[in-house]
């Protein structure tokens, strides 16, 4: 046995009665092999520990006791320092007797993680080294609030984080102390709200936090910035946003962000994140750059439209992007070689001879001639209607790249349309409250951002005719003539039939609506009938009775006015 073998040996058995988990991961540092955990700009090192934890730097070239047990451990020390503990959402803690607080040793794998402030009534004072390493699900992490704010102050371990790939915010807005790779390779991390009560930015960070190419924005209170933030982010280029202050960072309704950067004098707006959630997407017009990974890992997306004034984009701004068609203008005079790492089924649409088809070819990426201009697409109309209430919803084929909907009505009066309504660009319905006894014509028309079709405006829809309920019965009559009870009520307009009820206070309904405990005793098809009579002596005068008209739909829906006595 060589002597790194016997170091292993001795640590394997020193952790086992410590309680604390040894990992595959970790002893793999002991194999005679050259095992580098943590990435190539690490130095390889002989077995030695530089860790400040009088816990864990314990062993050097031989091993050492502890002075104060002289090789022995307290059992009660034991079981309430070291044993690993779960909470109900499955993260393991650690108890940390010279704090007297908690560490979360590992965490799971969910969507949105929230680090409680308190475990067992102790606060939690660190997430572990690794707690959440390579967690491709997680998409927040928030530190909970706690409410002695000055406890709060949260410490993030050697690659807590790392490899989360899909991780897009972190909130530490109670303060944090960031180590080595906290967050290295989250390519889609993008935002980071360090915000304290105090309006400062509480939050140190190690050079390699995060990857030196983030595309993170720290957002941040006025009230000072840590040195080490700063250097971090002169060097890399990263930006800020001092909340309350200014509002350098705006999000689009298509799930692009964009930062206006006035480092250098004059603002230069960059296209920072794209949040996949949209397959169609035009990059707002002011952009002049597209920020390094800013659409990385994009799947959903499958168009973009970059606006003309746009002339660069940065390193691995569509990285690990699929199916994507990308409409490039000519003012593109720089893209990075990078730029498409990793990404398959791209498409450029670019003028000919233009920067970008000469990049397409270079890179061996399908490029195709940017279309003439078409004229803007009708968006198609049709109605459908609620039978509960009798309203109408008009609703329509999107238009990619629309700026706005108009919702037109035909007025009798003028004999044309006049636009009732604007929608913004995500919205393809529209409600209407159900005109009473009549019908009315709607047409809508699209409003497309400027230069990508011929025009801006489209013609206007297929007319669609909405159908309303029926207006409602009155001065309900009834009769009773020997064993015959007639009633009799005013036409209803609109009304193609009607129905009698008998109101029945002893029928068993779900609902204490009253409206619900009538039962249909005859229904009239047809509106111009406006009476009936009853001849079985089966109904009695003084029961409560109602009368309600109907209509029927061209799909079929049947809409009804109100009861009436």
């Amino acid at each position: 046995m060589n002597r790194k073998e016997f170091i292993a040996v001795v640590i394997s058995a020193a952790l086992g009665l410590s309680g604390a988990p040894v990992y595959a991961s970790e002893s793999a540092a002991f194999s005679d092999g050259e095992v580098q955990e943590y990435g190539a700009e690490e130095e390889k090192q002989e077995f030695q520990t530089d860790s400040q934890d009088p816990e864990t730097d314990t062993f050097q070239d031989e091993v050492e006791s502890d002075a104060d047990t002289d090789g022995f451990v307290d059992e009660a020390t034991e079981a309430s320092s070291g044993a690993a503990e779960s909470d109900a959402n499955g993260f393991t803690y650690e108890y940390l007797k010279e704090s007297d607080t908690y560490r979360l040793t590992k965490g799971t794998d969910t969507e949105n993680v929230i680090i409680p402030y308190e475990y067992n009534g102790k606060v939690v004072s660190e997430v572990g080294e690794r707690a959440f390493y390579g967690c491709v699900n997680i998409k927040t992490v928030k530190a909970e609030e706690g409410a002695d704010r000055r406890k709060n102050h949260i410490r993030i371990d050697k690659s807590a984080f790392e490899n989360c790939e899909n991780l897009r915010k972190v909130s530490f807005d109670q303060g944090a102390k960031l180590e080595s790779r906290a967050f290295y390779n989250c390519p889609k991390l993008w935002e980071y709200t360090g915000v304290s009560y105090y309006d400062s930015f509480d939050t140190e960070i190690e050079q390699d936090s995060f990857d030196a190419d983030t595309k993170v924005i720290f957002r941040a209170g006025d009230n000072g910035i840590p040195e080490t933030v700063k250097a971090f982010a002169d060097k890399n280029r990263v930006f800020m946003e001092i909340t309350d202050n200014d509002d350098y960072v705006l999000t689009d309704k298509d799930g692009t962000s964009y930062y206006d950067d006035w480092s250098e004098g004059d603002s230069r707006t960059f296209c920072v994140d794209c949040d996949d959630t949209k397959a169609s997407v035009r990059v707002w017009s002011a952009v002049e750059v597209i920020g390094r990974k800013a659409f990385y890992g994009c799947s959903n997306v499958k168009k973009v439209l970059i606006e003309r004034k746009t002339s660069t984009i940065e390193s691995k701004a569509f990285a690990k992007c699929k199916n994507m068609s990308i409409i490039m203008p000519s003012g593109i005079t720089a893209i990075s070689d990078d730029a498409f790492d990793g990404a398959s089924g791209i498409t450029i649409y670019a003028d000919k001879g233009s920067y970008a088809e000469k990049y397409a070819k270079k890179h061996n990426l399908t490029c195709k001639t940017t279309p003439a201009p078409t004229a803007v697409p009708v968006p198609k109309l049709k109605v459908s209607y609620d039978a509960k209430n009798g309203n109408a919803t008009l609703k329509w084929t999107p238009v990619e790249y629309t700026f706005r909907y108009y919702i037109y009505r035909y007025d009798t009066a003028t004999k044309k349309y006049k636009c009732v309504s604007k929608v913004d660009q995500n919205t393809t319905s529209y409600k209407l409250e159900s005109p009473a006894g009549r019908t009315v014509k709607y047409k809508v028309r699209v409003r497309t951002l400027a230069g990508i079709y011929t025009d801006q405006y489209s013609k206007k829809s297929n007319t669609v005719t909405v159908q309303g309920r029926p207006g409602n019965v009155s001065d309900v009559y009834k009769k009773k003539k020997g064993k015959n009870l007639t009633f009799k009520w005013t036409k209803a307009k609109g009304a193609q039939g009607y129905i009698l009820y008998r109101y029945d206070e002893n029928l068993y309904v779900k609902s204490v609506d009253n409206a619900r405990k009538y039962r249909k005793i005859k229904t009239i098809k047809n509106g111009n009938v406006t009476s009936y009579t009853d001849k079985t002596g089966k109904l009695n005068k003084n029961e409560n009775y109602y009368v309600r008209a109907y209509c029927t739909t061209k799909d079929g829906t049947r809409l009804y006015g109100w009861y009436w006595a």
